[in-house]
């Protein structure tokens, strides 16, 4: 685990199930449960990259991005539907359960 803000930061742990579908690894913690983790968080790469500042900054692409998610979830919200996007906001979508099947 190489991100420092995980609690697991600097162990080894074992890796019980890699998913095709997801950037996503389950792992057994040193407690003995098992979580569900991004890839992302075992890459020294990417997290020696992550520090603490003293003021956070994000940038007004990523907050305009967030909105529109967030904009598109509550579009859903009516009527049991859920959202489904492949990865590119602009193909973002409201299903319902029967539009799923």
């Amino acid at each position: 685990m190489t991100y420092p803000f995980h609690p697991s930061f600097g162990q080894d742990l074992k890796v019980v199930r890699r998913y095709r579908q997801a950037p996503v690894v389950c792992v057994v913690l040193s407690d003995g449960t098992h979580a569900n983790l991004p890839c992302w968080m075992f890459d020294p790469v990417y997290c020696g990259s992550v520090s603490l500042c003293k003021q956070a900054t994000v940038s007004l692409a990523a907050l305009n991005r967030l909105r529109s998610i967030v904009d598109r979830q509550l579009e859903c919200s009516d009527g049991g539907q859920s959202i489904t996007n492949d990865g590119d906001d602009r193909t973002t979508e409201c299903r319902t359960a029967n539009d799923a099947l």
